[in-house]
């Protein structure tokens, strides 16, 4: 059984989700899509697929590990293993007049 549920789910208000901005960029929901797609391979073997250099993705998934975004299997190889990754963030209250 999967240690990891089907769901990653990012939580929090304005202030707290704000740095999900500078991690979650356009490339890496790029490599994130991928990696569902190919399924579990290297750090090389991943850069290959993108057309990107291997410092930048390498850099690109220890952060996203950060995350919990992105997981290695016990052979080294990188994976995502969420179908699904949900952002919700808390608005703040509405003032009334």
């Amino acid at each position: 059984m999967s240690k990891h549920p089907d769901v990653l789910r990012l939580r929090g208000n304005l202030a707290e989700l704000a740095p999900l901005a500078a991690v979650f960029t356009p490339k890496r929901w790029e490599m994130i899509g991928k990696l569902r797609e190919i399924g579990p391979v290297s750090v090389a073997e991943l850069a290959r697929q993108l057309g990107r250099d291997y410092k930048n993705v390498h850099g690109d998934v220890e952060k996203l590990a950060e995350w919990l975004a992105i997981d290695r299997d016990d052979s080294g190889k990188v994976f995502v293993p969420y179908a699904e990754i949900v952002l919700d963030m808390r608005l703040p209250d509405r003032k009334t007049a």
